[in-house]
């Protein structure tokens, strides 16, 4: 937010781009322990970006979701919760979710599982019955996270349980029927 400060005593409007690169540079340092702050920090930037007459754009939110699912790897539903009320902010923004706003919701799942949350497999199979509902098209990258979810979930539940191999294949028909 300095960075915004020093453009401004220096007579130079923040544009779009000019919110956007801070709020990636909050996803780019969210890979460490502080990335739940790194969150509060993207969601301070979108706030004095509306503040400004700045509108947001997909890349602001997207740039956003990231720090999310990177939040997620180490504060679990946290940062689930974070990635959706996202989505939730984009939509009354009236910005359209697209494959990478999904896909980033899709990684803060796959985040959650990593850091030992499981979500019940309908609650992300959810998130690919919105992207459908949305009007975008789930890519092999989305399919492949759910899996991936699976899997973390097998480690998680139990490793010689049937349960993620199941839901896996239940994935994978659904690639297919797609």
């Amino acid at each position: 937010l300095d960075a915004l400060a020093l453009m401004e005593a220096g007579g130079i409007t923040p544009d779009v781009v000019s919110y956007n690169v801070l709020i990636d540079a909050c996803s780019r340092a969210a890979s460490t322990r502080g990335s739940r702050g790194r969150v509060e920090e993207g969601l301070r930037v979108l706030t004095q970006m509306n503040a400004a007459g700045v509108a947001a754009d997909v890349v602001s939110y997207n740039s956003l979701l990231n720090t999310c699912a990177k939040a997620a790897r180490v504060w679990g539903s946290v940062g689930v919760a974070q990635a959706s009320r996202v989505l939730e902010m984009m939509a009354a923004g009236g910005v359209l979710p697209d494959i990478t706003s999904f896909n980033c919701l899709l990684n803060a799942y796959a985040g959650a599982a990593a850091a030992g949350q499981v979500y019940p497999f309908k609650e992300v199979i959810g998130v690919l019955d919105y992207m459908r509902d949305s009007g975008v098209t789930a890519d092999v990258y989305s399919y492949n996270t759910v899996m991936n979810c699976c899997a973390k979930a097998v480690r998680a539940r139990a490793p010689s349980s049937a349960w993620g191999l199941e839901q896996g294949l239940a994935v994978l028909g659904m690639m297919n029927s797609a």
